[in-house]
């Protein structure tokens, strides 16, 4: 019964750890001095209990991220409380892995594990490509079947990873299991008229579906992409990039290969 008393103190039912160990207390002959020391267990375990629970809540409250968007550092607020969902890029398994690959999954691991230790409950879902023109063009030229290489692949980046103990997401969806969603979604891009097919010489279909920027005024927000912007504010955006340090912001990068367009190219209607 005693330690029944104990575990209502751990679970913060004070009131039923006192009426336990009162109970547990009148059944012995020494019932008064066991029922003081059954009582006084009980509530230095609830404030021990109490006291850590303010540590991890305070914690997280005061929790700030980086905001790509906004170029500036925000309090993290959750959707659910004390739930965190995170979607992470996984990687397009045409080859081994280099450093770039490692470098995200290490960074991305360190925050999931962060949260962890906020105390919050994290869902990491981190997808693999299996399939795009890359895998099947080097499959191909390597004598394989395209899901044999990928899968081959697959196995060297999980392999990875596991040697440098980042953890397995919660959910790893792969994009072979979620070709009809695909299909249906570019299907309501085209008909809401936020893509169109590109069709050959002789108007037929090439199988190639581009993104008509125009017709989405929110596009490039996130990198600060103006749709009319020039070279000259392309190299300014830069800048500021280039002063704010590393992030996962590639944009910078693909300013740097493409020197001969420093705008980002965008498909528009023929």
């Amino acid at each position: 019964m005693l330690s029944r008393a104990l575990c209502y103190a751990q679970a913060g039912r004070r009131a039923n750890a006192r009426k336990v160990a009162h109970v547990w207390s009148n059944r012995q002959s020494n019932a008064k001095s066991q029922y003081k020391e059954a009582f006084i267990i009980a509530i230095m375990l609830n404030k021990s209990l109490n006291e850590e629970t303010a540590k991890v809540t305070k914690a997280a409250e005061n929790l700030h991220l980086y905001n790509t968007a906004s170029h500036s550092t925000n309090t993290f607020v959750p959707k659910k409380h004390g739930q965190v969902g995170m979607y992470v890029c996984g990687a397009t398994v045409q080859s081994s892995p280099h450093i770039g690959h490692i470098r995200a999954a290490i960074a991305f691991d360190i925050i999931r594990r962060w949260m962890l230790r906020l105390g919050y409950k994290v869902t990491f879902v981190r997808n693999v490509t299996d399939i795009d023109d890359k895998i099947m063009k080097k499959a191909n030229e390597s004598g394989q079947n395209w899901w044999e290489r990928a899968y081959i692949y697959e196995r060297e980046f999980t392999k990875s990873y596991n040697t440098l103990g980042v953890l397995a997401p919660t959910v790893e969806p792969r994009a072979t299991g979620h070709i009809t969603d695909m299909v249906e979604l570019i299907e309501r891009l085209i008909e809401r008229g936020h893509a169109y097919v590109i069709k050959d010489n002789d108007g037929n279909p090439t199988g190639n579906v581009y993104f008509d920027v125009p017709s989405w005024e929110h596009y490039g927000e996130l990198t600060h992409q103006n749709q009319n912007q020039n070279e000259t504010c392309a190299d300014e955006a830069a800048a500021i990039a280039d002063a704010k340090g590393p992030s996962v912001d590639c944009r910078k990068r693909y300013l740097q290969s493409n020197r001969s367009c420093r705008c980002f190219t965008r498909q528009t209607r023929s």
